[in-house]
């Protein structure tokens, strides 16, 4: 029993022990198919060399096993790991980085970039005569035309319309010499079915000829017409020693023609003997002037009459108009690249004349100050003028903003005789209206106050003009040459519009139905493009009171840039393009509501910008900063400024003008305290002051001047000394180490 019990218990053992290497050997069996897996991943990729040397020592090891079954598994810890390719992930990551970039850049530069207009004809269908409409509609097949003509045979002339399969045409014409001639001429609709022709003509004898001619009832009977041909003789000589190779004929059609041709090339005669009788008249009045200079001792620098004022070495007078007397001058302003072209806009007339009708309208007179007695152009408008430029590179457009809100442009490069003439006191003036015109044409799209300031929106910075390299002038010349640039007006409610100069191609004489305000004949537009409202940047709770703009100026250096100033006290920073710009507002030490009349950058390149007050307070700015550098609150003793003005030709120099015409001259140089200068410029009040830029032709003698007018219209321009004219030694590495003082 014992035995048994014992034999039980050892089978139960067994099978125990047998199900036990069951198990193992189906865990191992997953374990080689996962090593088997692992293995295929390992042979498709790269792998490093230590995974390679622990998977082949894995093998040996399991290869030396000995025993009735396969041992267990090795620990996990043990077994090779599949490795991470770290250097593609991040070559994704830099690569989402780059296009992220990529795409914020398109989108920046869409915001900046302004589609231009542009017109063109998609389908140009002219009119169809008569006889192709015809031939197009009835004889455009089965046509045979034939013209026969000799010396001594009669012309004849068929023309029909020939069905090939049933119909045959017999065209004959003879001439025969005989004893006795007969002329016979058949000509005939014959089907050849049931037709038969018999000629028989007998040359021998004194016969006459028969003809018998057989057709159907349906034969018609057609007419033949011969035009006379028309002959003419002319001479012809081979080699042609013109493009003709011909001459006049004796025909009277040779005259009718000749007198038309004269007549058809009168108006373009007559245009470029006005455009030769233009520009040689201006070249012989400048000589005429220049000798009269000589004569009544003049210097050859043309610097005229003697002054009293220490900052000048003589000045030449601009003679005002017969038909302009009355007004001042309210605003000037001379070319950046053709420093002799200066465009003056006057005030309103004092007086209405009726026999005057100028007196009715703006004025503004275009001059060249090689040529002060008489103006250029004459540019007349619907309102008062208040502001004007010229355009850049090519100064031969003008621009005005007016007192109504309206912008205007002239358009130099029209002949005269689109425009008018007239005879007032027995002198003779040709006026010139606006090539385009804003008023009451773009009513939304236009100002609602008048026009404060206008400017093209260019780069002048003296670094640019004075550049060395010949290819960036070329490709600054070209990129211009096109009229691709902007313009932005400001008007006394504090908006800006930004404005697109287009041409319109060649002029249509009977006018624009589209655009009202072009004038007939003219090519040149303006095309709005954007507009800003500028808001008080004041945030201490007083209530928002309307802001006005007193004047502005694009930064030379970054034309993205503006800069207003406005009747609280606060120079506005704006941008065309972006959200936010640093500062907002340029304001004064101690914030108090005040006029800032005037602003001027400096040419040089420099950051900094010059501002004047109502209160007589002038200061010093720098574009990074919010307050002013420095500040002469006492120097004008209280009276108004009326405008400040940098130096053209010196870093260090400006000029600050009061309503009291006293002008204070100031050189860094010597000190920024007090000014070097104080000259009193007339007895009467200054009413426009300018300054003449520094570029001048090789060989020309002409030097930086000074422009002011006063309110009895006297204007005077005055040739700049030559302390004040010729910069010192790095004056301009100066300016750059005084604004890093502060």
């Amino acid at each position: 029993m014992v035995y048994n019990m014992y034999l039980s218990i050892s089978h139960k053992v067994y099978n125990a022990y047998l199900s036990i290497l069951h198990k193992d050997s189906e865990v191992n069996d997953v374990l080689r198919a996962l090593d088997a897996e692992n293995e295929r991943l390992l042979n498709s990729s790269s792998r490093s060399p230590q995974v390679s040397a622990n998977l082949s020592t894995f093998k040996s090891t399991n290869d030396s096993d000995e025993g009735g079954y396969e041992p267990a598994y090795q620990a996990r810890s043990d077994r090779p790991r599949t490795a991470i390719n770290f250097v593609s992930a991040k070559q994704r990551a830099i690569n989402r980085g780059t296009a992220s970039k990529t795409m914020q850049r398109s989108h920046d530069l869409l915001k900046m970039i302004e589609l231009d207009y542009t017109y063109c004809e998609i389908l140009d269908l002219p009119p169809v005569n008569e006889y192709d409409l015809y031939i197009r509609s009835f004889g455009s097949t089965n046509t045979r035309q034939a013209y026969i003509q000799t010396n001594v045979l009669y012309v004849a002339v068929c023309s029909a319309y020939i069905q090939t399969n049933v119909v045959y045409i017999a065209v004959c014409s003879a001439y025969i010499q005989t004893n006795v001639a007969y002329i016979a001429v058949c000509s005939a609709y014959i089907q050849t079915n049931e037709a038969y022709i018999a000629t028989n003509t007998n040359t021998n004898t004194n016969t006459n000829t028969n003809a018998y001619i057989q057709t159907n009832e349906d034969a018609v009977e057609r007419d033949v017409q011969t035009e006379e041909v028309d002959s003419r003789s002319k001479w012809t000589q081979q080699p042609a020693e013109d493009f003709n190779g011909c001459g006049r004929g004796d025909g009277e059609k040779d005259v009718e023609e000749e007198e038309e041709s004269q007549y058809r090339h009168k108006d373009q005669d007559l245009g470029r003997l006005n455009k030769f009788l233009e520009r040689a008249g201006q070249v012989i009045a400048i000589l005429l002037e220049e000798e009269k200079d000589q004569e009544s001792g003049s210097s050859a620098a043309g610097r005229g009459r003697q002054t009293h004022i220490t900052v000048s070495e003589g000045y030449t007078q601009i003679d005002l108009l017969p038909i302009l007397q009355g007004r001042y001058v309210v605003h000037s302003h001379f070319s950046h690249v053709q420093p002799n072209l200066l465009v003056m806009a006057y005030s309103h007339a004092q007086e209405v004349v009726v026999d005057n009708p100028v007196t009715r309208r703006g004025v503004l007179c275009v001059w060249n100050t090689n040529e002060p007695t008489y103006p250029q152009k004459i540019l007349v408008c619907s309102s008062d003028p208040r502001c004007c430029c010229f355009s850049p590179i090519k100064p031969f457009l003008v621009f005005a903003g007016l007192h109504d809100g309206s912008v205007a442009v002239w358009d130099l490069r029209e002949p005269s005789s689109i425009h008018s003439s007239l005879d007032i006191n027995g002198g003779s003036y040709s006026l010139r209206y606006p090539t385009y015109d804003t008023a009451l044409v773009l009513s939304e799209e236009n100002h609602h106050s008048p026009v404060t300031c206008i400017q093209p929106i260019y780069s002048f910075t003296r670094s640019s003009q004075t550049s060395d390299s010949p290819n960036q002038t070329q490709a600054s010349e070209e990129s211009s040459a096109g009229m691709s640039f902007q313009l932005v007006s400001t008007e006394e409610s504090s908006v800006l519009h930004f404005w697109v100069v287009a041409e319109t191609g060649a002029g249509e004489l009977s006018g624009a139905e589209n655009d009202l305000g072009l004038l007939p004949g003219a090519s040149v537009k303006l095309i709005k493009s954007s507009s800003i409202n500028l808001h008080s940047p004041s945030r201490d709770g007083r209530p928002q009171m309307s802001l006005r703009s007193l004047d502005m100026q694009v930064m030379p250096s970054d034309p993205n840039h503006f800069y207003v100033s406005t009747d609280s006290g606060f120079v506005l920073h704006g941008m065309r393009f972006g959200k936010r710009v640093f500062p907002r507002a340029h304001s004064p030490v101690i914030e108090a509501v005040v006029d800032i009349v005037s602003i001027d950058f400096s040419p040089f390149g420099q950051p900094c910008f010059l501002t004047g007050s109502s209160d007589g307070t002038f200061a010093m700015y720098r574009t990074q900063s919010a307050t002013p550098l420095i500040s002469w609150p006492s120097i004008t003793k209280g009276r108004a400024v009326q405008c400040v003005r940098w130096s053209r030709s010196r870093p260090c120099v400006f000029y600050v003008l009061d309503v009291a015409s006293t002008l204070y001259v100031f050189d860094l140089l010597e000190g920024d305290i007090a000014p070097k200068h104080v000259e009193s410029l007339s007895t009467e009040r200054v009413t426009s002051f300018e300054l003449t830029t520094d570029q001048r032709p090789e060989g020309s003698s002409k030097y930086p001047q000074i422009l002011f007018s006063t309110l009895g219209g006297k204007t005077e321009l005055h040739t700049v000394t030559k302390s004040l004219r010729d910069p010192e030694q790095l004056e301009t590495d100066y300016l750059a180490s005084y604004l890093d003082r502060f």
